[in-house]
């Protein structure tokens, strides 16, 4: 740790946390009509805390046409009185509230990333292993914890003890970076507490959170003191740490400086105490960088951390409970209207991230008078909330609180399932007791429920228009779908046209970007009647040649798996934070690559808003998004590598384009896509862990969900195809490979990938690009070199594939020997029949049994745009 690091921390406490705390203070007396004071003062001190350093976890990259879920939160949390009519019917105030809440982020981007950094640099512990977890992380569980044991064994419930509890564990390793040593002394953390809450609380209760502090280290039945020995115990994983560095102390040297102690050694190093820091002192000053070098052998052991068979030991008076959102897909994509598409998915994020634990806790504190801290949900995210209460509040209660959520959802139907788990010292065990748990309640009917027809006993003239589900109850629309599209209409394309977005530091607004309103669907060459036209890359008046539209459908891979082998709380949380940190980062570099391709006419800006206008979603670990055609594959690959960048290559994306005309349907093409995806995911499974791609076109006829699978399988049964295909791979056919073939460089520069994806850029009539002619050529060629296998063989099938390709390689060798064809056209023969021989040699293309000619006719088809 740096004396930088340090100063940074006390200005993000003394200074940038304060300040937020002040802020919010202010708009919380406004709001409530005077001064806060008792149990719901430092109830809001501790949320505050909490949301503080939660609010990287929903990272947004670029201004959002609605608030962010945790800013819908924070608007609820500080105004109790909207709180407790919003929780009477949430569907009903929800529009409201989002017109209330200024869609500008409570924390600034600059703020934000300050945050992040405190996730990333400073560790609980700075022992090896134990230097995994983070600080911020233990300051968020360890309150969580106290709360609940504090809840548990204090028979009158006094809130204001339990908040006094909960906020000096949210403070009692605060001194940590500044005075590791020495942060328990109270004339270390008694500074920065005064400089934090001074004037904010009134003195006696600054004086007992310090004292509180301060006892944690004296007394044996605070609860913050067992509240933080069960967090470091999660956190710290010492049994991990033993199976997989544990042999490293072994040595003489490290026997020797133990022997002084009479002390087992690992015992001494990851025990308590001044000896375990006089140890590591030592070992520091006679070994340099072996802390270091100890630190690195830890994380490159813990691929092995499966082979771990720690103790289990299981506190009763904590539970570890899951809420699951079912039926996400089904609500998300009830409505062929994209407005509808997006009100849907935002409600969920909502749902997640903001409405379920703000009601939980309205629940609470007008049932049983408590309020459960908001630290206590500790992952929210993938329609998934997950947390830790008191062992006293079991299944019954939860199910009870969000059963009638439910009830109060009205008239949208939201079907939750819960889970609850004994609390246990291992992370991993909790999160496989807790998931069989869940997936029982799952497949369990609950009472009273049965089995019905979705449009039995209503007329064909009743049914709603957008979902054909439901009675139409309002117009021709079913009560969800009619708050849909209410719901969404703030989220349409008239609204993203005049609003606009921020990447980087540079504000985007579409409107100015073309100079025109958006006009009225009445208008024949209005943006209103012509959205879909403008976002395939066509320009008002929309004349001229008709350009493709992609829909990219994507999903995170395994993201089950990749959370069960988190190693403690902590490392969840983390995971939870870096993965949609991710994707939104990656989104976002790419739409900047678009804007580094520098194009001197303006078309870059103006594609990257066409990109902005048909993100319909993305966040958490999935997107929806139509972009030109052109444009989809590498924007597609730039997104996969910058997310497993993000991920450090331990999380991977599953992603199907559908490419259509735009006067074609493009739910259908939603469709598509999203079987093209789950092919991809079928892929992955086979093949092992990547990101991999189907993709699809047609200029003619219908592709949907049902379509796109039928010509996937005849392509395979004649292996004229190798999609889905990995977005890189070390070996065999890749969408890197697949883009090289098309002039794109095999070294990884996003900025040069657009650069090169403007070569083939449609033109207003199509003619005069090279490239564009290159493309149509490549069509020509792969179908003249399929014709030939065909007219020799009778077929391509599984059966006679090598002798195919043998026959297409030859014939394509041929062609570019021949003379009398055009320089342009031999060259292009000579790189599909290279193609084919690499293919003929390639051990995955063998066991795969398929050429991948029908892959380039595809991609050339989608780079083209149109009309190739």
């Amino acid at each position: 740790m740096t004396e930088e690091d340090r100063r940074f921390w006390e200005e993000l406490i003394k200074v940038d946390l304060r300040r937020f705390l002040q802020t919010n203070f202010s708009i919380a007396r406004r709001a409530g009509g005077g001064e806060l004071a008792g149990a719901e003062k430092l109830e809001l001190v501790a949320d505050l805390i909490t949301f503080f350093f939660k609010a990287p976890l929903t990272f947004e990259p670029l201004l959002s046409l609605a608030p962010s879920p945790p800013s819908l939160y924070l608007a609820l949390r500080l105004n109790k009185q909207f709180l407790k009519e919003f929780s009477r019917a949430p569907v009903d105030y929800l529009p409201t509230l989002i017109r209330m809440v200024d869609v500008e982020s409570f924390i600034d981007e600059g703020l934000r990333a300050k945050i992040t950094k405190s996730w990333l640099v400073f560790p609980a512990d700075t022992r090896p292993g134990a230097n995994t977890s983070s600080l911020v992380a233990h300051l968020l569980t360890t309150p969580a914890i106290a709360w609940s044991l504090a809840y548990n064994y204090n028979s009158t419930k006094d809130r204001r003890y339990l908040a006094i509890q909960r906020i000096s564990s949210q403070l009692h390793d605060i001194a940590k970076p500044i005075e590791p040593r020495m942060h328990y002394r109270v004339e270390v953390f008694g500074e920065l507490v005064n400089s934090l809450l001074s004037n904010i609380l009134d003195k006696k209760e600054v004086d007992e959170v310090k004292e509180a502090v301060e006892q944690h280290h004296k007394d044996e039945k605070s609860p913050v003191r067992r509240a933080d020995q069960i967090s470091a115990a999660i956190d710290r994983i010492r049994d991990v740490i033993k199976v997989l560095i544990g042999n490293e102390f072994r040595t003489p040297e490290f026997m020797e400086m133990a022997s002084r102690y009479q002390r087992d050694v690992f015992e001494l190093a990851y025990g308590g105490g001044r000896d375990a820091w006089d140890f590591w002192a030592t070992v520091e000053e006679r070994m340099p960088g072996k802390i270091r070098e100890l630190s690195e052998k830890f994380v490159e052991r813990l691929g092995s951390v499966s082979e771990v068979r720690p103790s289990l030991r299981p506190y009763s008076d904590l539970s570890y409970f899951l809420v699951d959102i079912g039926g996400v897909q089904q609500f998300v994509y009830r409505s062929p209207k994209l407005s509808a598409v997006a009100a849907a998915s935002l409600f969920i994020d909502y749902l997640t991230s903001a409405i379920l634990p703000v009601f939980i806790q309205s629940w609470f504190e007008e049932e049983e008078c408590v309020w459960v801290p908001l630290e206590s949900f500790l992952l929210t995210s993938g329609a998934n909330v997950a947390g830790i209460l008191p062992g006293r509040i079991g299944a019954d209660s939860l199910l009870r609180v969000v059963e009638e959520l439910s009830r109060r959802l009205k008239p949208i139907e939201v079907d939750f399932k819960v889970a609850v788990a004994q609390f246990h010292e291992h992370y991993p065990h909790m999160w496989d007791e807790v998931n069989k748990d869940m997936a029982l309640a799952k497949i369990s009917p609950r009472p009273g429920s049965s089995i019905t027809d979705v449009s039995g006993g209503i007329e064909p003239s009743r049914i709603c228009t957008l979902c054909y589900r439901e009675e139409a109850s309002i117009g021709e629309l079913c009560a969800t779908c009619s708050r849909l599209v209410e719901f969404g209409k703030n989220l349409g394309f008239r609204t993203k046209w005049m609003s606009g977005f921020i990447l980087g530091q540079k504000k985007i607004v579409p409107r100015d970007v073309w100079g025109v309103e958006y006009g009225d669907e009445k208008d024949p060459d209005s943006i209103a009647l012509n959205t879909i036209e403008l976002i395939s890359g066509m320009e008002p008046p929309f004349t001229g040649r008709e350009l493709n539209v992609a829909v990219i459908k994507g999903d995170g891979n395994r993201m089950g798996e990749f959370f069960s082998k988190s190693i403690s709380i902590s490392d969840a949380i983390e995971r939870s934070f870096r993965l949609d940190h991710s994707l939104k980062t990656a989104y976002g570099k790419a739409l900047q690559a678009i804007l580094s391709a520098d194009s001197a006419d303006g078309k870059c800006e103006r594609d990257a808003c066409r990109i902005w206008l048909g993100t319909i979603y993305m966040g958490g670990d999935d997107f929806l998004i139509l972009c030109p055609s052109w444009l989809s594959l590498p924007f597609s690959y730039i997104l996969a590598k910058e997310f497993e960048s993000g991920m450090g290559g331990k999380c991977t994306l599953s992603i199907g384009i559908a490419v259509i005309p735009p006067e074609h349907s493009v739910w259908h093409a939603i469709r598509a896509a999203d079987e093209l995806m789950e092919v991809a995911k079928v892929e992955i499974g086979r093949r092992g862990p990547a990101s991999a791609i189907s993709f699809d076109a047609v200029e003619q006829g219908l592709l949907s969900g049902e379509t796109v699978l039928r010509r996937l399988e005849v392509q395979r049964s004649n292996g004229l195809t190798a999609r889905p295909i990995p977005v890189e791979s070390r070996s065999g056919f890749s969408l890197k490979h697949l883009l090289s073939f098309f002039g794109y460089s095999l070294d990884y520069h996003p900025a040069d990938i657009m650069r090169h994806a403007y070569s083939h850029r449609p033109s207003k009539d199509g003619s005069g690009n090279p490239t564009i002619s290159r493309l149509r050529l490549v069509r020509r060629a792969v179908r003249a070199a399929v014709e030939c296998g065909t007219s020799m063989l009778g077929r391509w099938d599984e059966g006679n594939w090598e002798s195919a390709l043998k026959i297409a390689t030859l014939y394509c060798y041929r062609e570019s020997n021949d003379n009398s064809r055009e320089e342009v056209l031999r060259r292009v023969f000579r790189d599909i029949g290279e193609l084919c021989r690499r293919q003929l040699t390639d051990q995955a293309a063998e066991s795969l049994r398929a050429a991948p000619l029908l892959d380039l006719d595809a991609a050339a088809k989608i780079l083209g745009g149109g009309g190739i």
